[in-house]
């Protein structure tokens, strides 16, 4: 899962890993909850809960304004500048291509809170990512940081890169993943 897509997958996979479905007699299952540069609430939260607390963390000096964001029609939210808090470190060409897909998320998710943590019955992994600048470092931390304070083993690992390493270090991000599939 990546950026706020680990709200989503910590809200919608409640149920379905291999320790639950196991002893029900049900095949298949996910083994790992793979966070990367991702949100990962507990019960309750939201982005805009998860955030705000962290930046004041962060304080000014910290890498991202929170005010970094525009509304569009007054319902979509989309960066600023794209560049700087996505993909500062992404090569020209795949840059160029990211940013002409990039599309908003509605903003009315940032209110959304999370009723189920999937993480407590599913295996976590979180890949850091330290020059993020959308989700800074900081907040990462603490998100994880939280979870293991309840008593939850999160498998963390980290790579220098922006929030899309999954385009500057491709390679450092298939091999996080097939790590995990070793274990």
């Amino acid at each position: 899962m990546h950026s706020y897509g680990g709200y989503f997958g910590t809200e919608g996979l409640t149920g379905l890993g291999i320790k639950e479905r196991a002893p029900k007699g049900l095949a298949g299952g996910i083994k790992w909850l793979a966070y990367m540069a991702a949100g990962l609430p507990r019960k309750g939260m939201g982005a805009s809960d998860i955030e705000v607390p962290i930046f004041e963390d962060v304080g000014k000096g910290g890498p991202v304004d929170p005010m970094s964001m525009v509304f569009e029609f007054d319902l979509v939210l989309l960066p600023r500048d794209p560049v700087a808090m996505f993909y500062h470190d992404v090569p020209e060409d795949l840059r160029k291509q990211a940013v002409a897909d990039l599309t908003g998320f509605a903003k009315w998710g940032l209110m959304a809170k999370v009723d189920n943590e999937s993480w407590r019955n599913i295996d976590v992994a979180y890949l850091k990512c330290t020059d993020d600048r959308a989700l800074p470092f900081p907040m990462q931390e603490k998100m994880i940081r939280d979870v293991q304070e309840l008593g939850i083993e999160v498998r963390v690992s980290s790579c220098d890169s922006s929030h899309s390493p999954f385009l500057s270090q491709p390679q450092t991000v298939v091999d996080w993943i097939e790590g995990l599939t070793a274990v």
